[in-house]
């Protein structure tokens, strides 16, 4: 599994502090990160599964504006080094949940993947050490600052350039804001293959108001998703 050498990492990888500044009683003893115990405080876990029609989404976190702030650095800035910060600290959990399964990420444009130089969804689900699969190809159209109907049409701008693997597949992205482009996605992969969940770095807080979410229990049972 890829790994992280503690004593090269000494710094918090967002701000530069301590990896201890903002420790506190509970985890004086257990912490281990890439983060400071300050910047991880701001990154607010998110123990729901939301729901899409048959869609069931997992989810790591809420989206609020230090996460906003943090991706922004590293998808739009280029920050590399921001990459693992999200997975990090739910790796065990997720390996051994997801084992056997092959990543799946949800697109970005080839002038978006030329830009950045790198797939930010593939290196920020990294760590979870499971085989990653490009098999999407999406084309120019761009969701930022297009209105909620015009997003969903995103369907038709996102392809299969290769063929869907066979075995349990885990789609990936690193937000899920009004759900179109994973649900494009889910769709594709679900007509060559039932066996597809879905994890997202974090989900819009609009997305849980209501009965739009289950909970989560730590490792969830397969086959129960839809249950609560």
């Amino acid at each position: 599994m890829y790994k992280i050498d503690r004593h090269d990492e000494q710094k918090c990888l967002i701000c530069d502090n301590s990896l201890d500044y903002g420790i506190d009683l509970q985890h004086f003893f257990t912490n281990r990160d890439v983060v400071c115990c300050n910047c991880r405080k701001m990154l607010v876990e998110c123990r729901r599964i939301v729901v899409l029609a048959d869609l069931r989404v997992k989810a790591l976190y809420k989206y609020n504006e230090f996460y906003q702030k943090l991706i922004i650095r590293y998808k739009e800035y280029g920050d590399e080094a921001l990459a693992d910060v999200v997975v990090y600290p739910f790796t065990k959990k997720l390996h051994k949940q997801y084992q056997g399964y092959t990543v799946v990420g949800v697109p970005s444009s080839l002038s978006k993947l030329n830009q950045r130089g790198f797939s930010h969804v593939e290196k920020m689900f990294r760590l979870l050490d499971l085989k990653y699969r490009e098999i999407f190809h999406k084309d120019e159209f761009s969701q930022k600052h297009q209105g909620y109907q015009t997003r969903q049409d995103i369907a038709r701008h996102i392809f299969l350039k290769e063929e869907v693997p066979s075995g349990p597949l885990l789609l990936v992205d690193d937000l899920l804001t009004t759900g179109a482009s994973i649900k494009a996605c889910y769709q594709l992969l679900k007509a060559k293959n039932d066996q597809v969940e879905v994890l997202v770095g974090a989900v819009s807080t609009r997305l849980l108001i209501g009965k739009r979410y289950l909970r989560q229990f730590g490792v969830e049972r397969r086959g129960n998703a839809g249950k609560s």
